[in-house]
């Protein structure tokens, strides 16, 4: 990775190749921008993605530049951006865009290592830079932010919550979780004093005691018969029984039922059938994330047909709603929410939420259009009116709300 990092104070530039792991500590130091194909771009944030599979791209014409990333880091290609789970599993030949200003052929390799893996928020209108000569996409959207908000709020209304990460450390969730209910940027946290850590912890003891639950488990290590026995053991021990579930994340699951034909595709449908089962079985919602994979990245028109490979979920699931952001959305600190599939009522309506990224936060948009439907006419009263502004946040509710009542539960997709 090329950047250039000044002295705040002197505002000398100087040029130099640095790993992204070392980005966090410049930060501290320094202003940070890294090479793009439009010019150097600030640096904004460094985030830590947790463990991952991890794959290893290399192009075949130097084979110095070699990039190690997730199956959901995005790369430009001939044919627009992809994620690395796209360009291995597709029959079709794909070239990456490079710093020559060429597109060029590679070699990909999956590594069946799972390690920490790190990115970058940069400042920039189409979010690009370059990663040792490959052109790439920061992918972090806040799907983690999202659930996480939602857990919080859950609790607020006297649920018990089951947070499983198969991707944060329990340490990375439960500081986004104190960042909202501190309502203190989440970078601030590390700075507290153990006197006033302790002072605001404490008057949320009688909020959160015994109604909130963090697990963390490596990516690819679990089934769903695991959290099977993880709720067995909770209820056993801790005499916790939880009201949702959240499932950070789905795709880092495993199938308890495999076959050696299956391509990702059928292997995430498989999975997905299963945790949905487990829903089934027990009486309670879950709730998880996946990453759009085709041209819905940063559109703020997502529909189904965004999912691609990911497809198998949405055939299961009960409910889907479509997280995105366009650029104006991300300048203006919202996400756009759209219902693209309920079983259970009102659908093809659309919302705006505000989000503070330093809070961990989403929360209500005051300037909310009152929903307006998906490729329709907007409703014809006021009423359908308040009926579309609260369509997907209902939708979500109501499966907490019925979770004692089997017919009725469900899994929730975010996409």
């Amino acid at each position: 990775m090329n950047v250039e990092n000044s002295s705040m104070i002197e505002e000398d530039w100087e040029y130099q190749d640095v790993e992204i792991g070392d980005v966090e500590s410049l930060l501290s130091e320094y202003d940070i921008e890294v090479e793009s194909p439009d010019g150097f771009v600030p640096i904004t944030k460094f985030v830590n993605k947790g463990k991952k599979r991890i794959y290893e791209i290399t192009n075949n014409k130097d084979s110095s530049k070699i990039v190690k990333c997730s199956g959901n880091h995005l790369f430009y290609t001939d044919k627009g951006w992809k994620t690395v789970n796209e360009l291995y599993s597709s029959l079709l030949d794909f070239k990456i865009l490079m710093d020559t200003g060429k597109y060029e052929t590679f070699e990909i390799r999956d590594t069946f290592t799972v390690e920490d893996v790190v990115d970058i928020t940069v400042k920039h209108d189409k979010h690009r830079y370059y990663t040792n000569g490959f052109v790439s996409h920061n992918t972090n959207m806040g799907k983690s932010l999202i659930m996480a908000s939602l857990a919080v709020s859950n609790v607020l209304q006297n649920k018990n919550v089951l947070y499983i990460s198969c991707e944060l450390s329990e340490d990375k969730t439960a500081e986004r979780v104190l960042a909202n209910l501190f309502d203190m940027p989440i970078g601030q946290i590390g700075f507290l004093s153990k006197d006033n850590f302790h002072q605001k912890y404490d008057k949320l003891q009688s909020t959160f005691h015994d109604k909130f639950v963090i697990k963390e488990y490596p990516s690819k290590s679990i089934n769903t018969n695991a959290i099977r026995n993880l709720l067995k053991e909770l209820k056993m021990k801790l005499k916790f029984e939880p009201d949702i579930i959240y499932l950070d994340q789905i795709e880092n699951l495993n199938a308890i039922h495999k076959s050696k034909n299956d391509n990702s595709y059928n292997e995430m449908k498989r999975v997905t059938n299963e945790v949905r089962g487990l829903a089934t079985e027990v009486g309670i919602p879950i709730v998880s994330a996946i990453q759009t994979n085709r041209d819905g990245f940063g559109s703020s028109e997502l529909d189904l047909d965004n999912t691609g490979e990911s497809i198998g979920f949405v055939q299961i699931a009960d409910v889907v709603i479509g997280i995105t952001q366009s650029d104006e959305l991300r300048s203006a600190g919202k996400y756009s929410w759209r219902l693209l599939k309920n079983r259970y009522g009102i659908n093809k309506r659309k919302i705006s939420l505000c989000v503070d990224y330093e809070r961990m936060r989403v929360y209500d948009d005051p300037d909310n259009d009152d929903g307006q439907s998906i490729g329709s006419e907007p409703p014809p009263n006021t009423q359908k009116q308040n009926e579309t502004k609260t369509a997907a946040i209902e939708a979500v509710q109501g499966a907490l709300n019925r979770s004692n009542k089997k017919k009725d539960n469900k899994v929730i997709e975010f996409e």
